[in-house]
């Protein structure tokens, strides 16, 4: 399973938004280092609860802002969030199970980036039409996310 690398082409260009995906990421990355160090399944499900329960908060996020603003893409936007956690829960390994850590190994960074890259960028076009520029900073309601754990 490969690192993903934060940089300009993940940006969305709205602040809040970013600052999650980029600690997305870091989980994201953090679930990479455990599987291929083999650590043991409790361990690799810690992680890749920690990311799941980041993921689902920034969810929440998005579709608060999506219905404050009236995003016209909202039940699209939404389907893709459920589809994405569906996926990420079916990575979780059963610790009593005799089977390898590979479903975890095969998480791929395209569960991630595919959606930033796309929906996610589409979302946050939207937003900067219907904030106003001299609000934008103000309009953007704090993330939930606290990755100080």
């Amino acid at each position: 399973m490969k690192r993903i690398s934060w940089d300009g082409r993940l940006e969305t260009g709205h602040t809040v938004i970013d600052a999650d995906h980029e600690n997305l990421v870091h989980l994201f990355n953090q679930v990479v280092s455990v599987a291929n160090h083999h650590a043991g399944k409790l361990v690799c499900n810690r992680v890749l609860d920690k990311l799941i329960r980041h993921t689902k908060a920034h969810f929440e996020f998005e579709e608060r802002l999506m219905t404050e603003y009236r995003y016209p893409e909202k039940a699209k936007h939404m389907a893709e969030h459920e589809a994405l956690l569906r996926q990420a829960l079916a990575y979780r390994l059963d610790p009593s199970s005799p089977e390898s850590r590979i479903p975890l190994i095969e998480l791929s960074q395209h569960w991630l980036t595919s959606h930033m890259l796309t929906s996610d960028k589409e979302l946050t076009e939207f937003l900067a039409t219907v904030v106003p520029p001299s609000t934008h900073t103000n309009a953007q309601p704090k993330s939930p996310l606290d990755f100080g754990e």
